[in-house]
């Protein structure tokens, strides 16, 4: 057996040498199957004092030893180069040059914007043991900011300040006034990195304490960026720490977003992601991408990671068709919709307390939503065929945000909505002494009882609809309407009364 692999792997590097020297492709994940699925489900339903970790979530629901290293050597043997082993034992970071990875997993490999990238999904031998390929479907990730008008200035129309948001949402009420997210970490997927100046110059313009970024990488380092996927990493980080001012805010940047998700399950887990990211591809692949995005998700509820994943900016439609987004949809995030709000304001036009609200719309842009087809319905939820998107919502427009040295008015959507309610997450898991995890199976538990006459948690938005204008043609989408909807789930949080129903 040891010849024959030697044989291989000579056979395979020759291969290589003719069809392109050292030229190798961009990191791939190779996704293992696991073990005991339903323990794995049953673990992350009940009650938890202790989570795992990542080497204590590959030893219980990982590949086993055997097929880890089966996998390894199948690797080795096609001439393909072994990055990474993950410690929860569910992927393999993995490259080789372009026509060994062709030979391996019978697929053609084409050149574009300096990726690698397949037509067809790759073919995967049964000694293998794994699920999936990651990284030749030429997906890239996309930020979901939409940006508002130039005539929205702070000089003629309200915007959400941090001292706004608070008050709004009862930050500032006694029982929830002293907790600033201290000893928490928030963790932000990234193409490009925050401009982490812009950040400094928001805070001390609004007069919140310094802080420093943490910036790391995962896989290929995309650099610092610029345009659309800088201000996405600079809105999420300023809008994270805003809510959260004591929280450390780390942005993990790199040009896969499947690579950056594995990192931060991964290595130094963090106790709450915020995704403000979507991908777009043919609906075959992004059924597969579902699924791999969901284990890796899976392996986050585990942990006690709390994972916030913005809905989407384009009302019941993502990717052109109606469905939706395909990060949101995962059972084991909290996808967070997007509100319009209208606080009680002073005479000087400041929040003073919350007002009304209604689902997030502009004409062109409004909050994701909808039934997935790509999961079923979870058992939190009640009703209906497929997992329902949002679970939550915060407001989704009129966010101030650092440009350089200035502080502009205003950046919105759902993606500034994640990023807020992380910072909510980071404030109630100071106050509890431990990490959240999947939030859901509470929160709709919550929200079924403020539905029947119990504590009152959320604020249950009852106006608005999700249609869009395409052109001269209407997208329909849904109306929000008393209980949970498909605009804003259970609506946007009252933070004392979540708290007292959490037992912080």
């Amino acid at each position: 057996m040891r010849r024959v692999g030697l044989l291989a792997t000579v056979l395979a590097s020759l291969v290589a040498s003719a069809a392109g020297g050292e030229e190798r492709t961009q990191p791939l994940l190779l996704v293992l199957r696991g073990r005991n699925p339903l323990g794995l489900e049953r673990f992350i339903a009940r009650p938890h004092r202790r989570w795992l970790d990542p080497h204590e979530f590959g030893r219980r629901f990982g590949a086993s030893p055997r097929s880890l290293r089966s996998a390894t050597r199948w690797l080795r043997t096609q001439g393909l180069r072994v990055r990474h082993r993950f410690a929860d034992r569910t992927m393999i970071q993995f490259d080789g040059p372009p026509a060994a990875v062709a030979a391996a997993f019978g697929v053609r490999l084409v050149r574009a914007h300096g990726r690698f990238r397949s037509a067809r999904p790759p073919l995967l031998h049964a000694e293998l043991g794994a699920l999936d390929v990651l990284g030749l479907d030429g997906v890239r990730a996309a930020p979901r900011f939409a940006v508002g008008p130039a005539a929205r200035t702070t000089g003629n129309r309200f915007y959400i300040s941090p001292a706004d948001f608070r008050r709004i949402y009862g930050l500032d009420a006694p029982a929830v006034a002293a907790l600033a997210g201290a000893g928490q970490r928030i963790s932000i997927p990234a193409i490009g990195d925050a401009d982490g100046a812009a950040v400094a110059n928001f805070r001390a313009f609004f007069g919140l304490p310094p802080t420093t970024l943490h910036s790391i990488v995962a896989g290929q380092d995309p650099g610092p960026g610029d345009g659309p996927f800088r201000t996405e990493a600079t809105l999420d980080a300023t809008w994270a720490g805003a809510v959260a001012p004591a929280a450390q805010i780390e942005v993990v940047r790199g040009t896969d977003l499947f690579l950056i998700l594995a990192r931060q399950v991964n290595v130094n887990p963090a106790p709450v992601i915020s995704i403000s990211l979507a991908v777009c591809s043919s609906h075959a692949v992004l059924r597969r991408l579902a699924r791999a995005a969901d284990a890796i998700f899976r392996q986050a509820a585990a942990q006690g990671q709390t994972v916030l994943v913005a809905s989407g900016d384009t009302g019941a439609y993502n990717c052109g068709r109606r469905e939706v987004d395909v990060l949101a949809a995962s059972p084991h995030v909290t996808a967070v919709g997007g509100t319009e709000v209208d606080p009680l304001r002073d005479d000087a036009g400041n929040a003073v307390a919350y007002g009304s609200e209604r689902a997030w719309n502009t004409g062109s842009t409004a909050s994701g939503g909808g039934r997935s087809d790509f999961f079923p319905r979870p058992d939190y939820q009640r009703g209906g065929r497929g997992r329902a998107v949002p679970d939550v919502a915060a407001p989704a427009d009129d966010y101030p945000i650092g440009v350089g040295s200035h502080v502009v008015c205003c950046i919105g959507g759902t993606s500034a909505a994640a990023p807020a309610w992380a910072g909510v997450v980071a404030l109630l898991a100071e106050a509890r002494g431990q990490p959240l995890g999947l939030l859901n199976p509470t929160l709709y538990r919550l929200g079924r009882s403020q539905k029947h006459g119990g504590p009152r948690v959320f604020h249950d938005v009852v106006q608005g609809s999700t249609g869009v204008r395409v052109g001269r043609a209407v997208r329909p989408g849904f109306t929000a309407h008393r209980g949970y909807d498909l605009t804003t789930g259970w609506g946007s949080p009252d933070v004392p009364a979540l708290l007292g129903a959490l037992g912080g």
